[in-house]
């Protein structure tokens, strides 16, 4: 009787298990899908008043969020910036200057353009690196790694 009971218990233990990692999978891809949300809302921001009159709240309303969601995963507007730097607009950037450089040697009539909403964002950030600690050497790294800046 007890091997029976366990061939059940395993049977309903990988039931439970599936549908905990599809319930998971489905988690992780929401969080995943509103974390883009943010930093698309925190750049549209950024271009709209300026790193320096971005707030959190404006961010949360573009979102439909309340503000201690925003609070929830990023401890202030600096931590946000620098997500922002490090999983957006770097890897962005650097993929679009790439392509840009190659179609120069391949094909110089085809030079393709920058996204401008991305060098908006990268400008208004250069500036408020300037007046902000907190996310200088995020900004930095950054540029470095753009074109080899130094300061």
């Amino acid at each position: 009787m007890s091997a029976g009971f366990g061939r059940c218990s395993q049977t309903s233990q990988a039931t439970i298990a599936s549908g905990f990692s599809a319930a998971t999978a489905g988690s992780r891809a929401k969080a995943a899908a509103l974390r883009e949300e943010i930093f698309d809302s925190t750049a549209a921001e950024l271009r709209r008043v300026g790193y320096d009159a971005t707030a959190l709240t404006a961010v949360a309303s573009r979102c439909g969020l309340a503000t201690s969601a925003i609070y929830n995963r990023f401890p202030g507007k600096e931590e946000l910036v620098s997500a922002l730097i490090d999983e957006r607009l770097e890897p962005a950037l650097g993929r679009a200057l790439d392509t840009d450089l190659a179609s120069i040697w391949q094909e110089p009539s085809s030079i393709g353009l920058v996204d401008g909403d991305q060098l908006c964002s990268l400008y208004e950030l250069q500036l408020a690196a300037r007046r902000v600690p907190a996310i200088r050497d995020d900004v930095r790294a950054l540029l470095e790694g753009i074109d080899g800046v130094e300061e």
